[in-house]
């Protein structure tokens, strides 16, 4: 399956391909909220702890070790008690592909989710390398740029040698239910119920609920009510609309469950999030 602009917030990433982020949290903060993406990322921790969920898995990812987010994975991370600092690494795999075998027969494999990677490491020769990586990407010149390239197929390479998931879960929707997601994608502001959807693509609404669940992780109302929220999250950033314009141009009737909603989402209302941004 291939998702659709879950994340509306644009990545903008180095001249090497890769964007780094070094992230700090007080306890038990909302380091970011549940969401997916189609690049990959890897965090490593330096310090506290992070709570992180994938799906339906839980993590604590400590000190000197590594999450690893697969392309098109849901995630969400929360800081440990005392807080928590850890440097994120992301790329598009896409963006690495090129005409050689190799590429062909593995990059492209990732990209379309045929290969996942275990998402706890903790391998020294991986934990290294990617702390190495790191500091590469942060001395700002030509000559490191390309190093960073060049370390990412070495990373790649570490992580199919090492990091492979034996039974990855399969996320392959048929071409019927692609168009479901695709509709959702394209309407999720609009009054979406499971029987309209159900009936609309001529399944019974059960096994609707069922497959939907199975193939993206979530119910089809949480995932509505997730595009929702990245749309009102995108819209806030533009400083344009009242909260409750908001609220009706992101498909929500009532205004108060729109902020209650986005207040459990990203832990913080519409109107701290406007005044922080």
């Amino acid at each position: 399956m291939q998702f659709h602009h879950k994340e509306l917030a644009p990545v903008v990433y180095s001249s090497s391909g890769v964007k780094l982020r070094r992230i700090r949290c007080l306890g038990n903060d909302l380091c970011f909220p549940l969401h997916w993406h189609d690049r990959l990322e890897l965090t490593l921790v330096h310090s506290g702890q992070l709570e992180v969920s994938l799906g339906d898995r839980a993590l604590t990812v400590l000190p000197g070790e590594l999450v690893i987010v697969n392309c098109g994975q849901l995630h969400e991370g929360i800081a440990g008690p005392e807080g928590v600092e850890y440097d994120t690494l992301m790329f598009d795999i896409a963006n690495f592909c090129n005409g050689t075998a190799a590429s062909h027969a593995l990059l492209e494999a990732i990209a379309n989710r045929a290969v996942s990677f275990s998402c706890h490491c903790t391998n020294p020769t991986i934990t290294e390398f990617v702390r190495q990586l790191i500091l590469d990407c942060q001395a700002d010149t030509p000559e490191n740029a390309l190093q960073v390239e060049g370390g990412v197929y070495t990373l790649l390479g570490l992580l199919l040698r090492f990091q492979k998931d034996p039974q990855p879960k399969s996320g392959n929707a048929d071409s019927r239910f692609r168009a479901v997601l695709m509709y959702i994608d394209a309407h999720f502001t609009e009054n979406l119920s499971c029987r309209d959807l159900s009936s609309q693509f001529g399944y019974d609404e059960a096994y609707f609920c069922r497959r939907f669940k199975a193939i993206t992780g979530l119910t089809p109302t949480r995932y509505i009510r997730i595009l929702r929220l990245e749309y009102a999250q995108y819209l806030l950033r533009k400083k344009t609309y009242s909260t409750q314009e908001l609220a009706a141009l992101c498909g929500f009737t009532d205004v108060g469950y729109f902020c209650r909603c986005f207040k459990a989402h990203y832990r913080t209302s519409p109107s701290e999030f406007l005044s922080d941004n």
